[in-house]
């Protein structure tokens, strides 16, 4: 599986708790895509793969 680099999508945001709290330490959440072209019958193996490594 390839990237697409002109698809790279990133954004940064400050960290907040589960009550609202704010941290102010220099914490903070990211959110990250890219797209990438794969054939459809390995649409299910790439799903699989990402989610592996995906926090629960």
């Amino acid at each position: 599986m390839k990237a697409d680099g002109r698809t790279v999508s990133k954004e940064f945001r400050d960290c907040f708790g589960r009550e609202g709290e704010h941290a102010d330490d220099g914490r903070f959440g990211l959110t990250y895509a890219v797209r990438a072209t794969l054939p459809e019958a390995e649409h299910g193996k790439a799903i699989r793969t990402r989610r592996v490594g995906m926090p629960r």
